[in-house]
């Protein structure tokens, strides 16, 4: 039996995004989930593991709009598929701001608040 490396638990995500890998390139992906600490994803190409990212990502406010949020982070893991990948990102640095506004937004998300 596989033993559950993550530490938070995990929220499903249906949002695009585009991620800048060592400030160099853009990679195109499907955001899959998202927790406190981390993201994954399923991009087109491959990403290496400890790859560095910029993540910018946006999460709905309760008034129905939604906010982008910026950070940075380590690709910390990598499954290939058929056609690209899944990869999952560790947050390394984010602004306060953005750190509350996550934590809110996955309080919600755990309390089974409606619209989210």
């Amino acid at each position: 039996m596989e033993t559950e490396r993550r530490s938070r638990q995990r929220f499903r995500l249906s949002r695009m995004g585009v991620y800048d890998i060592a400030r160099e390139r853009y990679i195109r992906a499907h955001g899959s989930d998202i927790s406190r600490g981390g993201m994954s994803f399923v991009a087109d190409e491959y990403v290496q593991p400890e790859t560095s990212v910029w993540l910018s990502f946006s999460i709905p406010e309760l008034d129905g709009s939604w906010l982008e949020i910026d950070a940075e982070g380590v690709v910390a893991n990598v499954s290939d598929m058929a056609t690209g990948c899944r990869f999952g990102v560790v947050f390394s640095r984010m602004t306060p701001e953005d750190r509350a506004a996550l934590d809110a937004f996955a309080d919600l998300l755990e309390a089974g608040e409606p619209g989210t």
